[in-house]
């Protein structure tokens, strides 16, 4: 089967076009195939499904497109409080001065994490169903499908990844395990899935870090008082 096949596949699940997935792992497409990055549609799938038509789905463009779609939104909102501020309209919202403040933006926000963090689930699960190895880590930087779920704060990803076998306890090349990166973004409900499948939740990371430091070193409160309570918990105290 030619390496192109495999692109194709990878550029559809970074894309999120799910039936272009499913007809050509119908076809008989590798799920596992790697593409010229030598990465998998799983691992492109996982946090890559809004990348633009035309994009290369490799892992630092899908990140690129998170960030530009994130900085988009952010000034979106600036955008707005800086004309209220002004006293004048908003061409964004196309509203005049005194208005309240938006929930069209919030709305927006809110909506764009539910779409995604649902929309991943699905190709995920798809992609598992098929026999998507779970721990196959990147050729870089040795993160599986189960870090970047967690980084992104994806947990229907994760679920379907526990259920297909993913191993929570790998770590990456700066020894962070998923549960790491779901702290450090204080993703709650990602950190209480994680939480309880970790062997050692109280682990440090490569520069000495455990989960709970990095959800406190970063502003996560709830993070850092769920895995206090979760270690906690694990000794009897």
């Amino acid at each position: 089967m030619s390496g192109s096949q495999w692109d194709e596949l990878c550029t559809a699940a970074a894309r999120g076009e799910r039936d272009k997935v499913l007809d050509m792992l119908q076809q008989g497409v590798n799920v596992d195939g790697l593409n010229k990055f030598q990465r998998t549609a799983l691992q492109v799938g996982t946090f890559g499904a809004f990348l633009p038509r035309g994009a290369v789905p490799n892992g630092a463009l899908a990140h690129v497109s998170t960030l530009i779609i994130f900085m988009a939104l952010i000034r979106y909102e600036a955008a707005w409080w800086g004309f209220v501020l002004l006293g004048g309209s908003s061409p964004v919202l196309g509203g005049g001065g005194g208005v309240t403040r938006p929930g069209s933006f919030h709305a927006l926000r809110s909506a764009f994490a539910q779409v995604a963090q649902l929309g991943h689930g699905r190709l995920v699960r798809d992609l598992l169903e098929a026999g998507a190895d779970p721990n196959r880590p990147d050729p870089v930087l040795r993160l599986t499908a189960t870090h970047d779920a967690a980084r992104e704060g994806f947990p229907e990803s994760v679920r379907a990844l526990l259920e297909h076998g993913a191993d929570v306890n790998l770590p990456d090349a700066h020894g962070n395990l998923p549960l790491h990166l779901a702290a450090r973004e204080g993703h709650l409900e990602v950190v209480k899935l994680l939480g309880a499948r970790t062997a050692h939740p109280g682990a440090a990371n490569g520069q000495g870090r455990s989960a709970r430091q990095l959800a406190r070193d970063f502003g996560r409160a709830r993070a850092a008082e769920y895995l206090q309570k979760h270690l906690e918990s694990d000794v009897g105290v």
